[in-house]
């Protein structure tokens, strides 16, 4: 009898840890290379982007992401259902490239991730919108507060990489 409980217990116990890993995990967003179209972004080069980070071409440092959510469905929006990433240095890193002043005149405290064919890791096109808002999730009350947004394409690079890996 205590053998059986014992097998028992051990199943429970991994049962629970898989839900509980299952529950936590999220798939990871490999980094990607970027070419601006959008001639709003131009000033600012390539840019890289994963799930933990962004990198502009001719800005100093990086940004450093955490996943905040999703905007919700808004009929006409650039930005409905982006995936939307909290700037953890957004101080540090205005700091950083407000003597270029090719940023926005206030930290960029959220960026917004989108695509209209898909997920963004896996889309050949994005577009990104750098929000200065305090509160993402009350976008619409205080107005959207973007001080950019444009179109990426993914980087010939990038594209011929990913084919390699198929």
């Amino acid at each position: 009898m205590t053998v059986r409980r014992l097998r028992l217990a051990a199943l429970c116990s991994m049962a629970v840890l898989s839900v509980h890993a299952c529950a936590t995990s999220r798939a990871r967003f490999p980094t990607q290379r970027y070419l601006p179209v959008s001639s709003a972004m131009h000033a600012w080069g390539k840019l890289e982007l994963d799930d933990k980070h962004l990198r502009l071409a001719a800005l100093t440092g990086e940004m450093k992401l955490q996943y905040a959510g999703r905007m919700p469905e808004m009929e006409g929006s650039d930005l409905s259902s982006a995936s939307v990433y909290r700037v953890k240095n957004a101080d540090k890193y205005f700091k950083q490239n407000i003597a270029a002043q090719r940023l926005c005149a206030e930290p960029v405290r959220w960026v917004a991730v989108g695509s209209r064919n898909g997920a963004p890791a896996w889309s050949g096109e994005i577009w990104l919108t750098l929000l200065t808002i305090d509160d993402w999730t009350r976008h619409a009350a205080q107005g959207v507060k973007s001080c950019a947004s444009g179109t990426y394409v993914i980087s010939s690079d990038e594209a011929s990489r990913g084919e390699h890996e198929r």
